[in-house]
């Protein structure tokens, strides 16, 4: 009945042309959803991996969505722990409820200081499906359902990433997010600067004041699990050399960080000093296990050059970038799109992701695996037997 209602009213609203009254009538129906959902026994025990297309498919709030075309997303966890695979699985529902003309409701907790509370819970769709049945039809064939990583094997569960009215909105939501989440922050004086250096090339006293907020290239590598992970691995260093113009005079590299004695260590104190000595002239730092919101703007901000490791955290973040390049490896979704972003570019090789089984236990392999990385030939070349 509630359906059969709103559409007698939509037809009126078509009818008078008056279109942000059908707006607003439409914001409040999906409202009213929204807390209706929320009263549902055990609705918060969902999870960024446990919900989303798979409830849409089976049309699981249909008992108060009736036949509205309406994509419900329930979660009760915030993005901050495995931040790329939970930012990554929520972006292919909002794409999956534009490409099939579903109304998008999102119901999560939204703490200010969090991007979850930067992203919008109701995204009324501009041209809905006539109804709940060609809206799930449309999905079941460009959405697909039939892995929760939709970023990995290709393209098989991510199709919806390719419609490019999808993918804008997908990239305009998540600058503004992350902009919108940086500004509340600095506002409250919360927004931490950079400040877990593990090296720098400047030198003498230096106040935290000297690094800028945002750098000019940035470069992110994933070390830990990406050595023998095999839809990760470690970039080469030539090519991150490359991939970074001559004029450049600030450089951050962020890392996950390690202790000392891990061979991640070695490979980023490498990395910093390769750098370092191609671009003397520049301010580079790298920076191990900082705050991940800083570090996103840095990402959607640094305005020459992003430079991404195998990684869903650089690599859904960079989706929210309006100016300068993106240099990533073709890792996820089948290194196939540019997501409409003419400064997408694609390394030209896989990430290496077999090495000596001694690589992390030995000094010769600690040697063999730097020596690679810092040589392309020798990287792209025949590996050492394992």
């Amino acid at each position: 009945m509630r359906a059969l209602l709103f559409y007698a009213v939509l037809v009126q609203y078509i009818e008078s042309r008056d279109e942000s009254k059908y707006n607003s009538s439409l914001i409040l129906l999906l409202k009213q959803y929204l807390a209706r959902i929320e009263m549902l026994d055990g609705i918060h025990e969902r999870t960024f991996l446990s919900d989303g297309k798979e409830c849409f498919l089976s049309k699981c709030y249909v008992n108060i969505t009736e036949d509205l075309p309406v994509y419900v997303r329930v979660v009760n966890e915030l993005l901050e722990t495995s931040f790329g695979n939970r930012l990554g699985s929520l972006l292919n529902d909002y794409a999956c409820a534009q490409v099939s003309g579903s109304h998008f409701i999102l119901i999560a907790p939204q703490p200010a200081e969090s991007l979850l509370g930067h992203l919008p819970h109701i995204v009324p769709h501009q041209s809905p499906a006539p109804n709940i049945n060609e809206a799930v039809g449309i999905a079941r064939k460009i959405c697909r359902n039939k892995t929760p990583f939709e970023w990995e094997g290709g393209l098989g569960g991510s199709n919806a990433f390719l419609n490019p009215e999808a993918i804008r909105f997908v990239r305009q939501l998540v600058h503004d997010g992350i902009a919108n989440l940086t500004q509340h922050l600095m506002s409250i004086a919360r927004f931490p600067r950079p400040s877990n250096v593990i090296y720098t090339s400047l030198v003498g006293e230096s106040p935290m004041e000297s690094y800028p907020v945002v750098s000019e290239v940035t470069v992110h590598y994933r070390c830990s699990d990406n050595i023998r992970h095999p839809n990760m691995g470690l970039l080469p260093f030539p090519a991150i050399i490359a991939a970074i113009p001559p004029e450049t005079k600030t450089i951050y590299i962020h890392t996950e960080g390690t202790h000392k004695e891990h061979l991640c260590s070695h490979i980023i104190r490498a990395l910093f000093e390769d750098v370092s000595e191609a671009f003397p002239n520049s301010l580079v730092v790298a920076f191990g296990k900082e705050n991940i919101y800083p570090t996103i703007y840095n990402f959607i901000e640094t305005n020459i050059t992003l430079i991404c490791s195998s990684s869903t955290f650089c690599m859904h973040a960079a989706l929210g970038k309006v100016k300068g390049k993106v240099f990533i490896p073709p890792s996820y979704y089948g290194g196939k799109t540019t997501f409409s972003y003419e400064e997408w570019h694609y390394f030209g090789f896989k990430t290496r992701t077999s090495w000596p089984a001694d690589a992390t236990k030995s000094v010769e392999g600690r040697r063999y695996v730097l020596e690679t990385l810092r040589n392309l030939t020798k990287y792209l070349g025949k590996k050492r037997r394992l």
